[in-house]
């Protein structure tokens, strides 16, 4: 059975950390308003990142630290909610993983967990909409914690392949195979 995140309707318009227009001024990547604008714009995919802040509030990020997009050199699990509100506000606005999920209610997420502390609790926040989430990550381990605890918490998301099952798969197309004759 395949799973409804991967149900076929057509190409996948996939948008990378949100759309940020080009001739948008003040719209950053991940932000509550590229979120809105890859909806508005009719993408069905959203591919974004998940960090976990001070006060424990999973938030779509992608950087572990500020620094890029806002240039404040800490890191995203340093800063109270309010504080990274404080500083995404004129940068389109900040996006926490529940309000992703609750205001786009016909968007499909692949979300790459990619802090350790983000696992369990964007575990928890995307059981309840795991039909439209990919839960991924390039750490085996976060992405296994992140899905048992969807699980646990009644959701079945998606997810891919880990790190190291990539890694089995490309070594073994890369072996030389013997031809019978």
């Amino acid at each position: 059975m395949t799973h409804p995140w991967f149900r076929p309707d057509g190409p996948r318009v996939l948008a990378h950390r949100g759309l940020v227009p080009r001739d948008a001024e003040g719209i950053v990547e991940n932000s509550l308003a590229a979120v809105a604008a890859a909806h508005a714009a009719g993408v069905s995919y959203v591919e974004s990142d998940c960090h976990l802040t001070a006060d424990g509030e999973v938030v779509l990020f992608h950087d572990h630290d500020l620094s890029r997009v806002t240039g404040d050199p800490r890191s995203v699990r340093d800063v109270t909610t309010r504080d990274l509100e404080e500083l995404m506000a004129t940068r389109g606005g900040l996006v926490t993983l529940r309000q992703a999920l609750d205001s786009f209610p016909t968007l499909r997420f692949n979300l790459d967990v990619k802090a350790e502390a983000a696992a369990e609790p964007a575990g928890r926040i995307v059981a309840r909409h795991a039909e439209r989430v990919l839960l991924t990550s390039f750490s085996d381990d976060r992405r296994r914690r992140a899905l048992s605890a969807a699980h646990a918490a009644g959701g079945e998301p998606a997810t891919s392949a880990g790190s190291s099952t990539i890694g089995r798969t490309l070594a073994a197309a890369s072996t030389p195979r013997s031809r019978s004759r």
